[in-house]
């Protein structure tokens, strides 16, 4: 519409009103899923990762737990889970399922046999409803090494000594 001054044209955009067109909104969608495509599963696996180093070095700090609890014991022999909780050396209000986040623990001791040594075996169960499958078993003996479990020739899943260590 033209007309006199003062009169204005109605529907023309002005060259000075900003927006964005559809195509480049689709442009902009498209490349950020692509990026999150490419980048969700590397931080996926860096959680993990981060999940089993400190598994392992918890059980490291437990090893050396159960190592000094033996030798001031007049024993000589490692403690069970709950010694360790009474002896004030594990926190009371955590549990075996809670020490290790997203892991259970499976503490066995044996007292001095024939030979005395005593020995004992700590192994990390990654709990099924937090791990969905990512996680991997791990296990520490009274050598202090750090195991884990990975599937293979002698490799004896009750045995945590055959399992590789962790280096």
């Amino acid at each position: 519409m033209q007309g006199k001054a003062g009169t204005y044209r109605m529907f023309n955009r002005s060259k000075t009103e900003s927006g964005y067109t559809l195509l480049e909104l689709v442009y902009v969608v498209s490349i950020i899923s692509i990026l999150l495509a490419l980048f969700i599963p590397q931080l996926l696996t860096q959680r993990t990762r981060l999940v089993m180093a400190e598994a392992s070095r918890k059980l490291r700090t437990i090893g050396s737990v159960m190592t000094d609890y033996a030798l001031s014991s007049q024993t000589g022999n490692y403690a069970d889970f709950q010694e360790l909780k009474d002896a004030h050396l594990i926190q009371r209000e955590v549990t075996a399922d809670s020490l290790i986040h997203d892991y259970s623990l499976e503490v066995t001791t044996t007292a001095a046999n024939l030979t005395g040594t005593p020995r004992y075996t700590i192994i990390a169960y990654p709990r099924p409803e937090r791990s969905y499958g990512r996680l991997s078993t791990f296990a520490i003996t009274e050598d202090n090494v750090v195991r884990v479990y990975k599937p293979g020739p002698g490799v004896i899943f009750s045995d945590p000594s055959t399992w590789p260590p962790i280096l």
